[in-house]
């Protein structure tokens, strides 16, 4: 015997998006539309009864928001289907009636005497709302609770957020195994990797990868974190122009190219004399041993040491070689890393001793050439 499906659950977080289409779905618009509109993610179909039951989740998910704000009326409120309601006539304002009845020269106590027994007395007090029919009436009231509702429950996402507020919770079970838990953690794990940021990510794909970035580009003005170029494009894809403003110049763990050396470091003057040292090889595998050299002394001098070349001594660059040979692991990353990528990182690994011999080498001839 076939198991029955299991139903599927209310939404955990209403946004604002969920308010819009219900309001629309209030005013009976086209329901696929407005769910294509407001609801539908990239790559999303809309079918009539998978949205049917959509309407069905999201208006459980009013109440029980409803009723957690202690409006239980607004809870069976907004549960009311509008269409389901059977219209009336609307009714007739004091003035429409009394023109109707031949009362214009009649007092207004008079008027609202004859109003009464002809509508009931209820209703005297509501003449002019009395213009909406009965389901007119219904609808105002729900969008007057809708935006009432949406004022209370619905937040904006915030860089420090779990992720399980936000994302489904497959998902976020992913993510949680490579320490990714919070809305910041997830971007910054973006926007160092770029467009292909899921691939070692298994059960993530080209689509959930797509709605991820969406879902960020929808709140980037809330959550203050914008995505690059680099991220919506592949790298063959990227111009020369995004390709140069993914990284920008810094005094941190950038490229030689984008370093920013502090004037009492050595400054821009010092980078001119590394760049004529690494240009005067003429081979080009030199040029790149001597600037991965000379960049990976450059920055831990700078950033580690906290000194200027010329105040390198014996001991500095014997501790430099030991650096070397266990480096933090934010000084490494994978292997034919693009320098222009944020995923880029000065080391691939620990050198051996022998590299490291090669190293030392390599580097006393930029100190003879720079600090003489």
């Amino acid at each position: 015997m076939k198991r029955p499906a299991k139903p599927p659950n209310p939404p955990r977080e209403l946004t604002r998006e969920h308010f819009a289409f219900m309001r629309a779905v209030a005013q009976g618009l086209d329901e696929r539309a407005s769910w294509e509109r407001h609801m539908a993610g990239p790559g999303d179909r809309a079918d009539s009864r998978n949205i049917r039951r959509d309407v069905g989740l999201i208006r459980d998910a009013f109440a029980a928001a409803a009723r957690r704000e202690g409006r239980p009326g607004t809870a069976r409120l907004v549960l009311i289907d509008p269409r389901q309601v059977a219209d009336s006539p609307a009714l007739p304002s004091l003035d429409e009636f009394a023109r109707e009845r031949g009362l214009e020269d009649f007092s207004e106590q008079e008027q609202a005497e004859a109003f009464a027994e002809a509508f009931g007395p209820a209703d005297v007090g509501r003449a002019e709302h009395a213009k909406q029919s009965r389901r007119g009436r219904l609808v105002s009231h729900q969008l007057e609770a809708l935006r009432w509702l949406e004022h209370r429950v619905v937040q904006d996402p915030a860089p420090e957020d779990a992720l399980a507020f936000w994302l489904p919770p497959a998902l976020v079970e992913k993510l949680a195994r490579f320490q990714i838990a919070t809305v910041q953690q997830l971007y910054l794990h973006i926007d160092a990797r770029g467009f292909h940021w899921f691939r070692k990510i298994q059960g993530v794909g080209v689509s959930k990868a797509a709605k991820v970035v969406a879902w960020f580009r929808a709140n980037e003005v809330a959550l203050g974190l914008r995505l690059g170029p680099h991220v919506l494009a592949a790298p063959s894809e990227l111009c020369e122009n995004d390709r140069d403003g993914v990284v920008l110049p810094a005094t941190g763990l950038v490229p030689l190219e984008k370093l920013l050396l502090p004037e009492k470091y050595g400054g821009a003057a010092l980078l001119e004399q590394v760049d004529e040292w690494i240009n005067s090889q003429r081979a080009a595998p030199t040029q790149r041993a001597y600037r991965q050299c000379a960049e990976r002394l450059l920055l831990w001098a700078t950033l580690v040491r906290e000194r200027a070349l010329r105040e390198l001594g014996p001991e500095d660059l014997e501790a430099w070689l030991e650096f070397l040979a266990a480096p933090p692991a934010g000084w490494t990353g994978p292997r034919g890393g693009r320098r222009w990528s944020k995923a880029w990182r000065p080391m691939e690994r620990a050198m051996s001793d022998r590299e490291r011999g090669r190293a030392q080498r390599i580097v006393r001839s930029l100190l003879r050439s720079t600090c003489s």
